[in-house]
């Protein structure tokens, strides 16, 4: 019986000595108790904080220890479209066009500036040189030698040296390369914020209205896209801008731009009611519609800002349509073109003037 009693002990102490090291040893177990996971959540949590955050730094620690010419070079990168090295300036447009259209259409102005003066010169070389073909086989007959032949011969003259200056510049150019690239470059550099892009866009696209139907997706880009660059090019202080949206906003035939002692009184009101009637509008026109009294507050404007060939028209613009607008109108828009005044001129130095001739010259085969 003693003896039983004994084991029963043993067994009890034995029992009681296990249960003890149970209580001092947390178990590796995922059934822990309830006390024991709130106080290691928090631990875990912690963890994943400092693990988070210390990822949120690392880029920043990553930047400082690259160290100034390596930002500058993140920087150069980010850059690289507009300062991207370009063909050496000189040579042929036939070996570099392709490059300068891929620079261009990466976003590079300089590119674009440059694919649109290199290739305006080159459309006006097309242009020069059938000018002189005709004059050519005209040289004999009886208009070309009428007063003498003065006029016929310096237009002769001035279309061979504009072939012989731009013969080499344009030789063998891509007949791919034509008045479809021109708009495109024109209307990449207004949408760059460039002056004569955008009043070339706006004023003289390269756009041929006589085959409007194989351009229809040029004119819907011209017709949503024209009018905010020529608002732009005037943001920036252009007379030329104002002097646009007097033209626009006005759709009259000014006269006819020949000699005088040409025709009789009779005849020029005759010649005048023709142009009027079947003349064509620029484009600009067409987009923009007439309005009188528009066209007067710009004419007012431009009075103040224009260079000195448009001031001398703007004058004729205001004596004109002071006639057809009621006071009111023209009271209110002289309130309009000084506001135009305070907010875009006043303070603001005027740009140099951009040649419009020129690129009319390029799209038309003409200047005005």
């Amino acid at each position: 019986m003693r003896r039983i009693w004994i084991a029963l002990l043993v067994a009890f102490g034995i029992g009681l000595a296990w249960w003890w090291a149970q209580r001092e040893t947390p178990q590796a177990t995922p059934g822990g108790m309830a006390g024991d996971k709130h106080q290691q959540a928090p631990k875990t949590d912690s963890a994943s904080t400092v693990g988070q955050a210390d990822s949120a730094v690392q880029p920043e620690r990553q930047r400082a220890s690259a160290g100034p010419g390596k930002q500058g070079s993140t920087a150069a990168a980010a850059a690289a479209p507009e300062s991207q090295s370009l063909p050496a300036p000189g040579l042929p447009l036939r070996e570099t066009a392709t490059e300068l259209l891929a620079a261009s259409r990466a976003g590079s102005l300089p590119a674009t500036r440059r694919l649109m003066q290199e290739l305006s010169d080159c459309q006006r070389q097309r242009w020069a040189s059938m000018r002189m073909d005709m004059m050519i086989a005209f040289e004999d007959s009886p208009r070309a030698h009428r007063a003498g032949g003065e006029r016929f011969r310096e237009a002769m003259s001035s279309a061979a040296e504009t072939v012989a200056e731009l013969a080499e510049q344009c030789a063998g150019l891509p007949s791919d390369f034509d008045e479809a690239i021109l708009f495109e470059v024109q209307r990449r550099a207004a949408d760059a914020g460039d002056l004569a892009g955008q009043l070339s866009f706006a004023l003289v696209p390269a756009l041929s209205l006589g085959k409007s139907l194989q351009q229809l997706d040029r004119l819907e880009v011209y017709k949503t896209s024209a009018p905010q660059a020529l608002q732009r090019a005037l943001e920036q202080g252009s007379g030329q801008a104002v002097a646009g949206f007097m033209d626009a906003y006005e759709h009259v035939f000014e006269g006819w731009r020949g000699r005088p002692a040409e025709g009789t009184a009779m005849q020029t009101q005759a010649i005048q009611k023709m142009m009027e009637t079947v003349r064509p509008l620029t484009p600009i026109q067409q987009v923009l519609g007439e309005d009188l009294a528009v066209a007067y507050r710009y004419a007012l404007l431009c009075k103040r800002v224009c260079n000195g060939t448009d001031q001398a028209r703007a004058e004729k613009a205001t004596e004109r349509l002071a006639v057809a607008l009621e006071p009111a109108q023209r009271r209110l828009a002289r309130d309009e073109a000084a506001q135009l005044y305070d907010q875009y001129f006043h303070a603001q130095a005027r740009p140099d003037d951009i040649d419009l001739e020129a690129m009319r010259d390029a799209v038309l085969g003409f200047r005005r």
